[in-house]
């Protein structure tokens, strides 16, 4: 049986990449700070008073906002508070929907990343439906809705991500594409219009193509959104009937057909004008040195924010998306906040901020800014529990210090965060004291009794149910006269698109910490048993969440094996956070032991 500490940890270290979470020594609630006193935030059923409360369509000053049962019952400033509920007094504070980014894709650590910047539920615009249903399954970090698989041309954009989504290669595989991604759990559709850029080349959809996949949205029950980056797409999409544009178009000025059209037929845009401004080498808010913001960052946020786009500086570019923007936005267009995180520049949670500020820098007031980033997409995608403060909807609140309504950025200043009713504790992502290697670089300790580590956390077992899959595996200690080893046991089941189990082991003091092992060069070890073949996944920082891998071809008698650190591609040997050795992806039982595992 697995220590439950043990399922935790390695929940938190293998869905969330290489997150460093502490681990807490309980799992209380987060706590609200009121005044100069600290009290435990309440779940459930309460009520909350703030001098500013913005509904998502209006502002309360003050505001008072009762729960029950993780809804949100009463909300107003004429009524008294119930005497049988906690009342938690935030003061000068101001209480908000908690956000709605509209265009993210996700992976790794992107949904805890977001709710950890006040994110409640992201809209991932394009994505692998198996990687979708998995981190919708683990039930961590912010509430996740997806369109799935893009429509686009063969080889189209998109297509470089690694998913081949369903082909349309024409008008006629418009039906066929619509009722597969319906049948895969999809939200609504995303049909991409991009023929690239300069030397960026590639093919896309026709017109008549993008006419039939509306069409054929519509009648399985999936709205029809466009990917555009050229005027002329945009009005292909909108004459077409796409219900909005998920980003906004950088080759030209809008003009006033496509501004009467879409005002005219309450039509919407995403702008990601974060991402866009990234793309031209500019950027708009400074967060450096910024303690609203620093302590709160991941590894993966920071190794996205930390990434360039290629190409000179383009200020134009910037500024023609957001005189866009304003146009757009003056005509009385929907204008909904989205980042397009995690592209180069950009970070989950912490850009929707970003998008928060340059949009009121394109024309929005801070109050259409926040309506952007909670009341208008639970409008045009459909989440009527969410995104507005009003009996009967989910209690997904954000209390921030401040008053974004005078200062967007006030948003950054995070006291607490409520998803379903339920208080967020917010994951500091502090250091991480990893543990000294010893010269001798002996991972294992096996005795016949006991799978003890020569030096860091240690070893232990996993396996895909923690991502929602359904394999198993049991590890024991065996061992003789002349070798100790521990044997892995048990069944690659189908029910996560890459399924494993096995067992791993955590370099540092803590799962997942990263440890400098670039002393060394090898890594050596003895194994047996069957399938024939065995993966060995080395996580690493320099990675994000995803590891690198190599495999080896065991069979019945001990083999030796010898695996150069450098061909794990892409992992830095001085940050390596965790290794693991696993069967799957092919299904059915199986059976490996593993000895004398070390480092030279």
């Amino acid at each position: 049986m697995k220590p439950l500490f043990i399922v935790a940890v390695l929940c938190t270290a293998l869905v969330l990449g290489w997150l460093l979470l502490p681990v807490p020594e309980s799992s209380g609630p987060a706590n609200v700070h009121t005044g100069n006193a600290t009290t435990a935030a309440p779940a459930n059923d309460f009520t909350l008073r703030a001098d500013r409360v913005f509904t998502g369509n209006e502002w309360l000053e003050p505001g008072l906002v009762e729960v029950r049962e993780a809804r949100i019952s009463r909300v107003g400033n004429d009524f008294e508070p119930d005497p049988m509920l906690p009342l938690v007094e935030l003061g000068d504070r101001t209480l908000l929907p908690g956000l709605i980014d509209a265009h993210v894709h996700v992976w790794g650590s992107a949904l805890v990343d977001a709710l950890n910047f006040g994110v409640t539920t992201v809209l991932d615009q394009a994505n692998d439906a198996a990687s979708i249903a998995t981190l919708r399954h683990s039930g961590m970090g912010a509430q996740l809705f997806s369109s799935g698989p893009p429509a686009t041309a063969p080889g189209g954009h998109g297509t470089q991500y690694g998913y081949t989504p369903p082909p349309v290669s024409g008008p006629e595989d418009a039906v066929g594409f619509a009722r597969t991604i319906h049948r895969l759990g999809s939200h609504w559709m995303k049909i991409i219009i991009e023929r690239g850029m300069g030397n960026w080349q590639v093919p896309s959809l026709d017109r008549d193509s993008v006419a039939a996949l509306v069409v054929a949205a519509e009648e399985v029950g999936l709205m029809p959104v466009a990917h555009v980056s050229e005027l002329e797409a945009a009005h292909w999409a909108m004459a077409a009937g796409a219900h909005g544009l998920v980003h906004i178009f950088a080759d030209k000025p809008v003009d006033q057909p496509l501004l009467e059209l879409m005002a005219a037929e309450d039509r919407f845009v995403i702008p990601t004008l974060v991402v866009l401004e990234s793309i031209a080498g500019t950027a708009a808010v400074d967060t450096d040195d910024d303690e609203r913001v620093t302590p709160w960052l991941s590894g993966e946020q920071r190794n996205s924010l930390a990434q360039r786009w290629p190409g000179p500086r383009n200020p134009v570019l910037r500024q023609r998306v957001i005189a866009n923007t304003r146009a757009m936005h003056e005509a009385g267009i929907a204008i909904l906040a989205g980042s397009d995180a995690p592209n180069p520049g950009t970070a989950h949670g912490l850009s929707l901020h970003h998008e928060l500020a340059v949009l009121v820098e394109a024309g929005l007031s801070p109050s259409a800014a926040l309506a952007a980033a909670t009341a208008l997409p639970a409008r045009f995608f459909g989440l009527n529990d969410r995104g507005l403060l009003e009996p009967g909807r989910r209690a997904d609140l954000l209390v921030v210090d401040g008053n974004p309504r005078k200062d967007i950025s006030a948003t950054l200043a995070i006291h607490a965060i409520w998803q379903g009713g339920q208080p967020m504790a917010r994951i500091q992502a502090a250091a991480v004291t990893s543990a000294e290697v010893p010269a001798h670089g002996r991972l294992s300790a096996f005795r016949p009794d006991a799978a003890e580590a020569g030096f860091g956390f240690g070893w232990a077992e996993t396996d895909d149910q923690m991502a929602g899959g359904n394999s198993t595996v049991d590890m024991q200690s065996e061992g003789d006269e002349t070798l100790a080893w521990i044997r892995l046991h048990g069944e690659i089941r189908s029910g996560f698109g890459w399924p494993w189990a096995g067992v791993m082991f955590s370099p540092g003091d803590t799962p997942m910490a990263p440890v400098d092992l670039s002393a060394f060069g090898t890594l050596r070890f003895q194994a047996r048993g069957r399938p024939a073949e065995l993966r060995i996944l080395a996580f690493s920082p320099a990675l994000g969440s995803m590891p690198a891998t190599q495999t080896v071809r065991i069979g019945t008698d001990w083999q030796a094996f010898e695996l150069d650190l450098a061909g794990f591609a892409g992992a830095d040997p001085a940050a390596i956070s965790g290794l693991v050795f696993a069967a799957g992806p092919d299904l059915g039982e199986f059976e490996f032991d593993l000895a004398d595992v070390h480092l030279d």
